[in-house]
């Protein structure tokens, strides 16, 4: 069984930096995109003044004027442009994906500047090639964390305190159920995953399965629900964070909609060329242009871990609307950094404990199924 190089206290990492909160020089990247704007509107509404970043001048000119903040336009296709935008940045937030086709290059450039980095990315693709930087990223005294946001931060936590709960446990099942409409970057990296196709973690190891294969019927805070296998980035970073040798990822789909599991093969075909999927994300980005996201929806996840005994643990949480949930974390992920941080590739949880996902309001955590 393969065990999880990472898998120790966090404070047998290198000690991080430390900085204060009028110091702290970071860098938004992706800043005009929906959740982008989200987390601009969060941190100016608490005082910060992050440097707006990203490929288009015009839409940063429009998105700073009404925060008065600074901009710098720069692409990701160009190594050295990145590395120079860097220049004088302690953190970047990336909030600018999909990230299987953009996210390394941000990565490296971070490592080869000393810059800080975090990210909202969801997508086990770039988590597996982020994870691969961590030994370089402890010895330069660099502190990475990828997937601060929903769905990892809390789905990261529900797996370290179920893994408190039953430390012997040996598999852990996560669940999320959510009605929030999907905003463009989310939708195009959606087409990304369906590619790749399906996984789960066996022995440690990632192993492909059948993409949309029926999972358990959850019970969760609208009602039980069927669940289909989706391979949600935290077949990675749960792994890194609990060391659960085996894990599997669910969706959970509305009732009468049990019919689409059966295209998932269809869609992964169908997609798989690039022209035809590059026509799709197109269509997505008019088709997605807007979208609302408010602390009045909400979303419900469930998380089961089991012993060689057969033993069994559940817990669920509830969170606001996915979105809006992203924008706040980011930004008291970004005040903790006035802390002192490990080095390294971490989990949220790794870096910020186990309950720094119920730090966003309307979080809730719970022992027993709620009735």
């Amino acid at each position: 069984m393969l065990k999880s190089p990472y898998l120790q206290p966090v404070e047998q990492y290198l000690s991080g930096k430390r900085y204060g909160m009028g110091q702290l020089r970071w860098m938004l990247y992706g800043a005009y995109g929906f959740t982008g704007k989200l987390i601009t509107g969060e941190a100016s509404r608490r005082g910060y003044q992050p440097i707006l970043a990203g490929r288009d001048q015009e839409r940063l000119r429009s998105l700073a004027s009404k925060h008065l903040l600074p901009t710098k336009s720069f692409s990701l296709s160009k190594q050295q442009a990145i590395e120079e935008a860097l220049e004088g940045v302690d953190l970047v937030v990336q909030a600018a994906g999909p990230y299987a086709e953009v996210g390394e290059a941000m990565v490296r450039a971070c490592l080869q500047t000393g810059t800080d980095y975090v990210d909202i990315s969801g997508e086990l693709s770039h988590f597996q090639k982020i994870y691969r930087h961590g030994a370089e990223a402890s010895e330069k005294q660099i502190t990475m964390i990828p997937g601060c946001g929903f769905d990892v931060i809390p789905t990261d936590s529900l797996a370290a305190y179920l893994k408190e709960r039953m430390p012997e446990a040996i598999h852990l099942e996560l669940a999320i159920d959510s009605l929030t409409q999907l905003s463009a970057g989310t939708a195009k990296a959606a087409t990304g995953v369906i590619v790749e196709g399906g996984y789960r973690r066996e022995d440690g190891l990632l192993t492909n399965v059948s993409l949309g294969q029926v999972g358990p019927n959850v019970r969760f805070h609208r009602g039980e629900r069927r669940t289909m296998a989706v391979p949600f980035a935290d077949l990675e970073s749960a792994w890194h964070t609990t060391g659960i040798p085996s894990i599997t990822t669910y969706l959970a789909f509305p009732p009468g909609t049990g019919w689409m599991t059966s295209l998932a093969g269809i869609a992964q075909k169908l997609l798989s060329p690039k022209p035809l999927r590059r026509i799709v994300n197109a269509g997505i980005d008019l088709a997605l242009k807007e979208k609302s996201a408010n602390a009045k929806g909400e979303a419900s996840l469930w998380g089961r871990v089991t012993d060689r005994t057969g033993k069994q643990v559940e817990c669920w949480m509830k969170v606001p609307e996915p979105y809006y949930y992203t924008a706040v974390a980011v930004v008291n992920a970004i005040e903790r950094f006035s802390e002192e941080l490990p080095h390294g590739v971490l989990s949220p949880t790794q870096a910020f404990g186990i309950d720094f996902a119920l730090s966003i309001p309307g979080t809730i955590r719970q022992d027993r199924f709620p009735i």
